[in-house]
């Protein structure tokens, strides 16, 4: 039995057809790196064809970066992209070294597993590139093979790790900006050294936040 395949002009028209709407889609993003003007951008330059699908499939084609800053502190905005070629200031590389991506996840979260870098960086068989590296490896509690890179730095497990207010994350507190204060409810009760830690992070943070004339309240524990 012999596989029908696609008549040959169609094969040869979806590579032409990609090209267009990547191209189009590229212009537009760097013209409106909004949404909705990017939507309005791609059909001005395609009338004959659904805008919100041709905008959803820019996305696909063309590789955006998305602009600093999402949203601020108090308040939302709409997401706003611009083409990864401008914000390098240079064409991407068409294939760029996969050890390169590895030591990128590495630097960031190492160290981690094979499993963790796969994960982050959505590429999978790693072992392969991972193992010929001659990447510092050690051993988690679970007895689990980590990598990391030659220079990473690798504190002492008992090192105690500091207060920080997280968006997200394993927490042992709600914070807020409520009222006149930073506000935090921690889950259990703090030492009185940790009360005095976690007390000063918010002073530190305040700034950053741009609250004002706000103070750091710790509501219970």
């Amino acid at each position: 039995m012999h596989r029908a395949l696609p008549p040959r002009r169609n094969r040869r028209r979806r590579p032409r057809r990609g090209a267009r709407v990547a191209d189009a889609g590229g212009r537009s993003t760097s013209s409106s790196p909004s949404g909705g003007g990017r939507r309005a951008a791609v059909a001005r330059g395609t009338a004959a064809h659904d805008a919100e699908a041709l905008s959803y499939a820019v996305g696909y084609f063309v590789p955006t970066a998305q602009l600093p800053p999402r949203g601020v502190w108090g308040s939302t905005g709409p997401a706003t992209l611009t083409t990864l070629d401008g914000w390098l200031g240079r064409p991407p590389a068409e294939k760029p070294p996969i050890e390169d991506v590895v030591r990128c996840c590495l630097r960031a979260f190492g160290p981690a597993s094979v499993a963790d870098v796969q994960a982050w960086s959505g590429l999978t068989k790693l072992r392969e590139v991972v193992e010929p590296m001659g990447l510092r490896t050690v051993r988690a509690e679970s007895g689990e093979l980590l990598y990391d890179v030659e220079d990473g730095l690798l504190p002492d497990p008992d090192t105690p790790a500091p207060a920080r207010f997280l968006p997200d994350g394993f927490y042992r507190a709600d914070w807020r900006l409520h009222g006149t204060s930073l506000e935090v409810t921690p889950h259990d009760r703090l030492a009185a050294g940790e009360r005095a830690e976690t007390e000063a992070e918010g002073e530190r943070l305040l700034p950053f936040l741009e609250a004002g004339d706000r103070s750091v309240r710790i509501t219970a524990g």
